[in-house]
């Protein structure tokens, strides 16, 4: 490590102390943890740029990127009940089946409008990549019982799976985009393939004997109350490193896994909640901070177009995909405008922005698409950070005479476990899964 890294480690690491001893204070402001790191990042890459050539590895910074979304996805994915997916089209359900896919639609369509230099794929990639939302930017949501339980529900499970879902869309976009030399058609559309195909294979296995395996010792106390967590631990490192091996998603391997780790361990989802609400919050406000630091050395990419874009991708795409997504759910108009709003982009769209930056995924419209990402998760931190309470007092202000049975109050039992259940559970869990965004540890 060169002595500006350690230099900046140093300074992380410090911003990590002092945020941490006034981190409940600030748990009900518009300062988000996000908002925190992100600032010191660019301040501190801006200190070092100015006195020396920006010379940060991008490997190196992209490690702990990785691992934060591999336990995020993992992570997430153990709250959901697999066999209960999408049985009944609920507003969670509606979200994560339409608006997601519909976003990647109208994300990619603007991007082909307003960049010329984009092929389809090219906007495709843009739009997968900028699709996930991360419950961790609107924190106070989390926290607030003026919002209705169903809806604060709806955005946190809704943060918590998309980034898992949209990583397949985003491996192939990648894949297409690549097809600029028809002698390798065949090998990047198989490669391609390969890495989803492999990715769920090894989720599917090491998920499946992982939970029964825990579940059986569980049953018969042969494990202590530590080891549950580091047995989980390593079956999320290991799906991690073997797809990693193999030729498989690093990403949607863990996804997998852990979906795959519920179905046999009931228990895994608090379990992993323990573990992400320290270890991960520290891993998250450090993927901003490098984030951050990234998006210094890459400033002259980010042209008018690139925030035109990110505007329209925060406002119109999203709000227009929910719109569409929750018709005849039976929402108010002010719910369904809250919930398009509240979609802010984060740690997984910063993860795969840096995958693009790493050379091997070097596709032609690279630069632009890198300035676009930058432009729209720096002015998602800012925008969603600001507006959280202002709009949560408004909001709040129209749905005061919801009936006991308005969709608003509706939970989604048989698509998330007890911990984020309604109530009391709800609110906790909710907290402490947006918490994971904070850098509360």
């Amino acid at each position: 490590m060169t002595d500006s890294m350690i230099a900046t480690l140093l300074v992380f690491l410090a911003g990590v102390f002092v945020y941490g001893l006034v981190s409940q204070r600030l748990q009900r402001t518009s300062l988000t943890g996000p908002m925190v790191f992100t600032a010191l990042g660019l301040a501190c890459g801006a200190a070092i740029s100015s006195q020396a050539r920006f010379d940060f590895d991008i490997e190196f910074l992209l490690w702990p990127a990785k691992l934060a979304l591999a336990f995020v996805l993992f992570t997430d994915a153990t709250h959901v009940r697999v066999r209960g997916l999408f049985v009944r089209l609920g507003v969670v359900s509606r979200l994560l089946a339409f608006a997601m896919p519909l976003v990647i639609v109208f994300g990619a369509a603007t991007a082909a409008v307003l960049f010329d230099a984009l092929t389809f794929w090219e906007a495709v990639v843009l739009a997968a990549i900028v699709a996930p939302t991360d419950a961790g930017l609107g924190q106070a949501i989390m926290h607030d019982d003026r919002v209705p339980t169903g809806v604060r529900q709806s955005l946190n499970v809704e943060a918590g799976l998309n980034d898992g879902l949209v990583i397949p869309f985003f491996t192939l976009a990648i894949g297409f985009a690549r097809l600029d030399d028809s002698s390798h058609e065949t090998s990047i559309i198989r490669f391609t393939l390969e890495q989803i195909g492999y990715g769920i294979g090894i989720g599917v296995l090491l998920g499946g004997i992982g939970g029964w395996l825990l579940q059986q010792a569980s049953e018969r106390n042969w494990v202590t109350q530590a080891y549950h967590q580091l047995t989980l631990i390593a079956l999320c490192l290991a799906s991690f490193v073997i797809a990693l091996e193999i030729g498989g998603n690093e990403f949607i391997a863990p996804f997998v896994a852990g979906l795959f780790v519920k179905l046999n361990f009931e228990d895994v989802g608090q379990t992993m909640q323990d573990f992400s609400d320290a270890w991960g919050g520290l891993l998250n406000s450090l993927v901003f901070f490098t984030f951050a630091m990234v998006a210094v050395g890459e400033l002259d990419q980010l042209t008018a177009a690139s925030w035109v874009y990110a505007v329209i991708s925060l406002t119109a795409v999203r709000m227009l995909a929910v719109a569409v997504s929750l018709l005849g759910a039976g929402l108010r108009p002010a719910s369904v405008l809250f919930i398009g709003w509240f979609g802010p982009r984060g740690l997984a769209s910063i993860v795969l922005g840096l995958l693009l930056i790493k050379k091997d995924a070097v596709i032609p419209g690279q630069e632009v698409i890198e300035g676009a990402v930058i432009a729209t998760v720096l002015l998602s931190i800012a925008a969603h950070g600001l507006t959280t309470n202002p709009g949560i007092k408004i909001y709040s202000t129209r749905v005061t005479d919801l009936t006991d049975d308005a969709p608003e109050h509706e939970a989604a039992p048989e698509l998330i476990d007890r911990f984020w259940d309604d109530g009391l559970d709800a609110d906790t869990s909710s907290a402490r899964a947006a918490d994971r965004g904070t850098g509360n540890i």
